[in-house]
C-alpha cells in the first residue's frame, strides 16, 4: 500500500520527552497517516494487516509501533530485523490488548516479531505439511507462520526474512599505483584555470573522483557463509584450488583442465574425510563415556524407552 511505504522511521516523531502526549502526537498528526485512515474507515470490517523493517526494535522505534498498535492501526503487524536476542525479555514489548510471538537471531541482525490483537484466534505452526523447520533452516531464511481465525475461516499469515547476500567493498589499491595517482592530483590545473575558490573545489572534487576511479577501481568481494565446524585450513585452501581449476575448465573445456579439476576434487573429498574424523575424535574424547553411550543409544534406536535409561545407570 502506497500510503504504508511512506511512514518510515524518523526521530522527528519521537521526541527525547517521557510525555506520552508529545511523543506521539507528532506520529498521530503526521499526514502519511490520512490515506491510510481514510481507506480503513471505509473498510471498518476487513482485518489489517501490515508489516514494517524496523532494523533494531529495541530503541525508540518501539514506541512508534506500541504507539501505532494502541491506536488500532493494525490488527497483524509483522516486524522484520528486529535484531533481538535472549537478553531481551518478552514483558518488554508486550502491548496491551495485543499477543506476540518472536523469533530471534541476534542483536545484529536478523529476527521477526508479530503483534496479533489479543481477541483474534490463532495458533503457530512449527511444521509445514511438506517442509519442516530443519529442511527451511537450509534456505538461510527466518519465518513466522500463523493459522489465524478470520470471518470463520483459518487464514495463514506468514512473515518471513531472508538475509541479504552479504557482499564487502575493498579498495584495490596498490602501492605503485599510489605514487601515480599522488602524481596525477598535483599536475592538477586547477588553480590556474579558476580564481573563485568553490569552483576550484568543484572541479578539483571532480577530476580526484575520476582519478581515485582510474588508479584505484572498487572490487566487489562476495563474503561466504559461516563454515562447518570441521573446516581446518589445509581442506580450506585445496577448496579454494579447486574453484580456481573449475574456473579454469569453464573457460577452456579441454580434457586437461578437467583431469587436473578432477584430480583436486577428490584431494578435497579425502581432506573433508579426515576433518570430520578429527573433528569428531576431539569431541569424543571431552564428552564422558556414559553420556556418549546414551547419545548414540537415542540417535540408533528410534524408539527410546525411559528402561534403557535405568539399564544404562544399573551398568555403570
Amino acid at each position: 500500500m502506497e500510503a504504508l511505504r511512506q511512514l518510515p522511521f524518523a526521530d522527528s516523531s519521537l521526541n527525547s520527552s517521557t510525555s506520552t502526549n508529545s511523543s506521539t502526537g507528532s506520529c498521530f498528526d503526521d499526514e502519511t497517516w490520512s490515506e491510510y485512515d481514510a481507506l480503513i474507515k471505509k473498510h471498518r470490517t476487513n482485518i489489517k494487516i501490515g508489516h514494517v523493517n524496523v532494523d533494531h526494535i529495541a530503541g525508540f522505534k518501539f514506541f512508534e509501533v506500541k504507539y501505532w498498535l494502541l491506536e488500532g492501526k493494525f490488527d497483524v503487524l509483522v516486524l522484520s530485523e528486529t535484531k533481538l536476542d535472549s537478553s531481551f525479555p518478552d514483558s518488554q514489548f508486550m502491548v496491551t490488548g495485543y499477543r506476540m510471538c518472536r523469533a530471534d537471531r541476534n542483536i545484529h541482525g536478523g529476527g521477526l516479531m508479530v503483534y496479533i490483537r489479543a481477541d483474534l484466534c490463532f495458533k503457530v505452526i512449527k511444521d509445514l505439511p511438506n517442509l519442516r523447520v530443519s529442511e527451511r533452516e537450509r534456505y538461510k531464511t527466518e519465518s513466522i507462520v500463523l493459522k489465524v481465525r478470520i470471518a470463520k475461516k483459518w487464514e495463514t499469515i506468514v512473515g518471513i526474512y531472508r538475509p541479504p547476500t552479504s557482499a564487502n567493498v575493498p579498495q584495490s589499491l596498490w602501492k605503485f599505483e599510489l605514487s601515480s595517482m599522488l602524481e596525477a592530483i598535483t599536475i592538477l590545473p586547477v588553480a590556474e584555470m579558476f580564481d573563485d575558490v568553490n569552483d576550484k573545489l568543484y572541479v578539483f572534487d571532480c577530476l580526484y573522483e575520476d582519478i581515485l576511479d582510474e588508479h584505484a577501481p572498487l572490487k566487489q568481494v562476495r563474503i561466504r557463509g559461516n563454515q562447518v565446524p570441521f573446516m581446518n585450513e589445509q581442506w580450506r585452501k585445496a577448496i579454494r584450488q579447486k574453484n580456481r581449476l573449475w574456473k579454469r575448465f569453464i573457460r577452456e573445456r579441454t580434457d586437461t583442465n578437467y583431469e587436473l579439476y578432477k584430480r583436486q576434487r577428490n584431494i578435497c573429498t579425502s581432506l573433508r574425510r579426515k576433518a570430520i574424523k578429527t573433528f569428531f575424535d576431539k569431541k569424543k574424547d571431552s564428552v564422558k563415556l556414559d553420556t556418549l553411550n546414551r547419545r548414540i543409544l537415542r540417535f540408533v534406536l528410534k524408539d527410546w524407552d525411559s528402561n534403557y535409561d535405568d539399564l544404562l545407570d544399573k551398568a555403570v
